[in-house]
C-alpha cells in the first residue's frame, strides 16, 4: 500500500506592484462608502451650505471679478478665520462648474481621493526611509492599507458630505504636499535644507494656512518626522557636533536647539502672520454677530479639552476604540468622544516611541528637546484652532477638525507601530496558518469600516435625519444668525414631509431665541423664510405662507421678491386691503417694477376696482418689455369688460 506524500505547501507569493498599479485600487475600496447610497433623492442640506451667508449669499463669491480677488485677500475671513485661498476656489468652482449639489459632492470626493493617494505616499516615504529592510511590496502593501484605513473610515465623512468642509479638504491637500516636500529633503553637513525644497514645503504650508486655519500646527508635525524618521539621516551630524563642543560648558546644547528652531522659523512665521491676519481683520457671516465668547471662556474651555487628552491618554479604552460605534439615539457625542480617543491614541503611540528613541540611544539633549516639542505640539494643537476659531466653544470634539491629523498621523502611525514592533511581515505572510488569519482579519476589519462608512454616508443624505440632528444638538442655544438657520432648514425638511403644523411651531420657537445680528445674516435668513413661504404657499397653506413672508420681510424688508408673493398670498385669501399695502411698497421701492404693476392691477381687479387696475395694467404696459404686451393687453381687456358690467350694473340699478 503505498502512502500519499505529505502535501507541500506552496509559498504565498504576492507579486511586486507598483504606486500606479496600487492607487486605483485604493480609491475603489477607500471611496466605496460615498458611493454605497444610490439613492436618487436630492440631497436638499447640500443645496444650502451650513453657513449660507458665508458663501450663497456672499456676494465675493459669486462672480469671478478682479474686485472680488482683492477681497478674498484683503478682507477674506470668515468666522473669524482669514481663508483666501478657500474663498477663491469655491468662487473658481461656481464660475467655471457651477455650484449645484451633484458639483459639490463630486468635488469634495475628488479632493478626498487625492488626499487618500497623497497619504499613501507619504506612508510610502516614511516608510523608505525609516523601515528599509522592508521589500517594496511590502511597503505598498502597509502604506496601501494605511491609506484605505484614512479614506473610508467613518470620521472623514462629515468632511466629505458636508460642503462647507471644502476648506478642510483643500488645507489637507496642500498640508500633504508640504510634508512630501519636507520629508524629501537633503541634509548637508551644517543642517541646512536643501533649499528648493524647503522653499516648497513653506510655500505649501501658506497655502495650507491660508486656505484652514487648523493646518498651523504642521510645523510641530515636521519635529515629529525628524524625530521619528529623518532621525536616521541627522544623527550622525549630531554626533559630529557633539565631539566638537561637548568641552565647551554645554554650548552644544543651546546651539542645537538654536539650530533646529531656526530651521523651523520660517514655518512659525508664516503661522504668526495668518493668525495675526484671522484676530484683526473683520468677519462677516454670524461670527460677528455672536461674538461674545470671551478669553475666560475660551482658556476654561482649553483647559477641559487638555485635561480630556490626557485622561484619554491613559484611559483603557484608547486600544479597543479604533472603530467608532455607531449610535442611532446619541451619534454625535458618542461618535464625537471616540474621535477624541483615537487622535488622543495616535499621539499616545508618537510620544511612546519618542521614549523609546531615548531609551536606546541616551538621553541627549536632542532627543529631549523633540521630546518637549512633541507635548508642546500637542498643546498647540488644542490651543490655535480654539483661539482663531470663533465658534470653537461649541464644537470640541468636532470629526472635522481630526482630518489633517488623520491624513497624516495614519501613515506616521503605520511606520511608528512597525518599528516599535519590530515586526517582519514576510516572515508573517509565509506563514501559513498566520497568513490567512491576518488577511482575514484584514478583509473584516475593512468590509466592516466601509459598511459604517456606508451607514454614516446614507445618514447624511437623510435630509430629515441631518437637519433633526443639528436641530435636537443647537435647540437649547440662545439666539444666533447660525442657529436660526439650524432650525429654519429642519422646517424645510419638515415641510418636504408635509408636516406643516409641526415645521410652523419650529419656526416660531426659532423667531423667539432671536439675537441682533448683522446684515448679511440677515439677508439669508429672509432668503430662507421666503423659500419656506413658497413651499407653503403651493401646498395651499395661504395663511402659514403669509406668516413666513412676514418673517422674511422683518429681516429684509427691501426684498421685491418676498413683498411680492405676500401681496399675492394676501389677495387669495381675499384681504385686497392689505395685499395693496406690500405691493405698493414694490414699486415705491422700484417704479419700473414690471410684476409690482401687475400685480397692483390684479389685486384692485380681484377687489372690483377696475378703474384703479386700468391704470396700475397702462403703467405695466409702459415700462414692460413687448413680449409681456399681449399679456397685459389680456389683462386691460378683463378690466375694461368689468368696468362695462359695472357702469351696466349701475344704470340698471
Amino acid at each position: 500500500m503505498h502512502s500519499r506524500p505529505p502535501r507541500r505547501m506552496r509559498p504565498f507569493v504576492i507579486p511586486e506592484f507598483s504606486m500606479t498599479t496600487a492607487a486605483p485600487i485604493i480609491l475603489t475600496v477607500g471611496l466605496l462608502p460615498y458611493f454605497l447610497d444610490a439613492s436618487p433623492k436630492t440631497k436638499q442640506y447640500l443645496k444650502h451650505f451650513d453657513d449660507f451667508e458665508n458663501f450663497e449669499a456672499n456676494p465675493h463669491t459669486q462672480e469671478l471679478t478682479w474686485e472680488n480677488i482683492k477681497w478674498h485677500w484683503s478682507d477674506g475671513v470668515i468666522l473669524f478665520v482669514y481663508e483666501p485661498i478657500s474663498l477663491l476656489f469655491k468662487t473658481l468652482v461656481r464660475h467655471f462648474v457651477g455650484d449645484s449639489v451633484a458639483t459639490n459632492y463630486t468635488i469634495s470626493i475628488i479632493l478626498h481621493g487625492i488626499n487618500t493617494i497623497l497619504s499613501m505616499a507619504l506612508s510610502q516615504t516614511l516608510l523608505i526611509e525609516r523601515v528599509p529592510s522592508l521589500s517594496l511590496r511590502n511597503i505598498n502593501i502597509f502604506s496601501g492599507l494605511g491609506a484605505i484605513l484614512f479614506a473610508s473610515h467613518p470620521v472623514q465623512v462629515e468632511v466629505v458630505c458636508w460642503a462647507s468642509c471644502q476648506p478642510y479638504l483643500l488645507g489637507t491637500l496642500f498640508s500633504l504636499l508640504s510634508c512630501l516636500a519636507y520629508v524629501h529633503k537633503d541634509v548637508s553637513e551644517w543642517l541646512r535644507y536643501n533649499k528648493g525644497l524647503f522653499r516648497t514645503s513653506i510655500a505649501f504650508y501658506a497655502l495650507a494656512c491660508l486656505s484652514k486655519s487648523v493646518c498651523v500646527t504642521l510645523p510641530f508635525t515636521f519635529i515629529l518626522f525628524d524625530a521619528l524618521i529623518i532621525e536616521t539621516k541627522v544623527s550622525k551630524r549630531y554626533t559630529i557636533r557633539y565631539d566638537q563642543y561637548e568641552d565647551v560648558n554645554g554650548s552644544t546644547a543651546v546651539y542645537n536647539l538654536a539650530i533646529s528652531l531656526y530651521n523651523h522659523s520660517m514655518y512659525f512665521i508664516v503661522t504668526i502672520l495668518v493668525s495675526i491676519k484671522s484676530f484683526t481683520a473683520n468677519s462677516v457671516g454670524p461670527g460677528t454677530a455672536s461674538g461674545d465668547v470671551g478669553i475666560l471662556e475660551r482658556v476654561t474651555v482649553l483647559g477641559a479639552k487638555l485635561f480630556l487628552r490626557l485622561f484619554f491618554f491613559f484611559s483603557p479604552y484608547k486600544v479597543t476604540a479604533i472603530h467608532p460605534t455607531i449610535d442611532e439615539e446619541n451619534y454625535s457625542s458618542e461618535n464625537q468622544a471616540i474621535t477624541n480617543r483615537i487622535m488622543a491614541c495616535m499621539m499616545a503611540r508618537l510620544i511612546i516611541a519618542l521614549i523609546r528613541l531615548i531609551h536606546e540611544e541616551g538621553c541627549n539633549y536632542y532627543n529631549w528637546h523633540l521630546l518637549l516639542f512633541t507635548f508642546a505640539g500637542i498643546l498647540f494643537v488644542d490651543i490655535l484652532p480654539t483661539l482663531i476659531s470663533e465658534h470653537g466653544w461649541r464644537y470640541l470634539f468636532c470629526n472635522r477638525h481630526v482630518y489633517l491629523p488623520a491624513a497624516i498621523l495614519t501613515p506616521l502611525g503605520t511606520a511608528v507601530l512597525l518599528v516599535g514592533a519590530k515586526a517582519n511581515p514576510d516572515e508573517i505572510i509565509r506563514t501559513p496558518k498566520k497568513r490567512w488569519v491576518v488577511v482575514t482579519l484584514i478583509i473584516f476589519l475593512i468590509s466592516e469600516q466601509v459598511l459604517r462608512s456606508g451607514v454614516e454616508v446614507k445618514k447624511w443624505n437623510d435630509n430629515m435625519s441631518f437637519w433633526k440632528n443639528n436641530f435636537e444638538e443647537h435647540r437649547d442655544f440662545k439666539g444666533s444668525g447660525s442657529v436660526e438657520i439650524i432650525h429654519l432648514n429642519y422646517v424645510r425638511a419638515l415641510l418636504t414631509e408635509e408636516k406643516y403644523f409641526e415645521g410652523l411651531t419650529i419656526m416660531r420657537e426659532a423667531v423667539k431665541k432671536r439675537a441682533n445680528m448683522d446684515e448679511v445674516s440677515h439677508i439669508a435668513l429672509s432668503t430662507i423664510y421666503f423659500d419656506i413661504g413658497l413651499t407653503l404657499k403651493e401646498a395651499g397653506e395661504a395663511s402659514y405662507a403669509i406668516e413666513a413672508y412676514q418673517q422674511s420681510i422683518e429681516h429684509d424688508g427691501n426684498h421685491t421678491k418676498t413683498l411680492m408673493n405676500l401681496g399675492n398670498a394676501f389677495i387669495e385669501l381675499g384681504r385686497t386691503d392689505t395685499a395693496l399695502t406690500y405691493l405698493l411698497k414694490v414699486v415705491e421701492l422700484n417704479e419700473n417694477d414690471t410684476q409690482g404693476w401687475f400685480a397692483i392691477g390684479n389685486a384692485y381687479y380681484t377687489d372690483t376696482s377696475p378703474v384703479e387696475a386700468l391704470r396700475a395694467y397702462k403703467r405695466c404696459a409702459d415700462v414692460a418689455p413687448e413680449e409681456f404686451h399681449r399679456v397685459i393687453g389680456d389683462a386691460i381687456a378683463r378690466a375694461m369688460l368689468l368696468k362695462e358690467r359695472l357702469e351696466n350694473e349701475a344704470e340698471t340699478a
